[in-house]
């Protein structure tokens, strides 16, 4: 049943492409400026990375 919800809800999403596209520039955009908004400190650096 959620297999069939998954599918119409990507059916409606595809035929309109503006509903797509505009998620994907947010993303790409907070991707492209994140790094550039915490700087090159390198104790930051450490606190933020994973692992």
């Amino acid at each position: 049943m959620m297999w069939r919800v998954f599918c119409l809800e990507l059916r409606v999403a595809f035929r309109h492409s503006a509903d797509i596209a505009s998620p994907l520039w947010f993303f790409l955009m907070v991707i492209t400026l994140f790094p550039l908004s915490i700087g090159p400190e390198p104790q930051l650096l450490a606190r933020i990375a994973p692992g």
